[in-house]
């Protein structure tokens, strides 16, 4: 690639950065129902005819940035394991758990789109996209569990455990909820609840 074209290309990116960081400003200022292509443009500074060159419309550049954050996650959810062939949630440690620190990268992000009128979702993104991971990338050796229920059980499970960490404000380090989560999934069923018994 010539000086030319890595010049253009890196204008380009340039140029979308400037429009994703724009369009979660506003999402933090009003709901994205009403934010428009003139607040966008507005805000970013460029021109109308620019912001064309790259998208068609505001949803267009939103699903772009929502795919950014997603593969950064889906990248984040693997490191774990990608190195096992086999594995057991033994071999996995709260160390190596990257997802709450990718959250914690992008808290900008995940909290202005968890407190948004596009929360639902969101939300029902990441639980499709954390289930189809967990379904892709291994399998339950235990035949009693059905594969598929364990893979929306855990979907749902991570996700909660992110909407709520940033609804909390983050009042949790990104390690200790990695801490937990392992704590959570490796819980055996029998020691997971006790009830708590009420006057009668």
């Amino acid at each position: 690639m010539t000086d030319k074209y890595m010049y253009l290309d890196k204008r380009v990116m340039k140029t979308k950065q400037e429009l994703k960081v724009a369009i979660i400003t506003l999402m933090q200022q009003k709901k994205y129902k009403d934010i428009t292509i003139s607040d966008v443009i507005a805000m970013a500074k460029i021109s109308r005819g620019t912001f064309y060159n790259h998208y068609r419309s505001k949803e267009e550049l939103l699903l772009e940035l929502l795919d950014d954050v997603v593969l950064d996650l889906v990248q984040a959810y693997q490191q774990p394991y990608k190195k096992y062939r086999r594995f057991t949630l033994n071999d996995v440690l709260p160390s190596s758990v990257e997802i709450f620190d990718h959250v914690y990268k992008h808290s900008n992000f995940y909290t202005t789109i968890i407190n948004s009128d596009i929360s639902p979702h969101f939300q029902a993104r990441l639980i499709d996209v954390l289930n189809k991971i967990a379904l892709q990338d291994y399998i339950i050796r235990n035949r009693k569990i059905n594969s598929e229920l364990y893979a929306g059980y855990q979907a749902f499970v991570i996700t909660g455990m992110i909407i709520e960490w940033v609804r909390s404000g983050y009042r949790f380090t990104p390690s200790y909820m990695a801490q937990q989560l392992m704590e959570i999934v490796k819980l055996p069923g029998h020691q997971s609840l006790e009830r708590i018994k009420g006057e009668t």
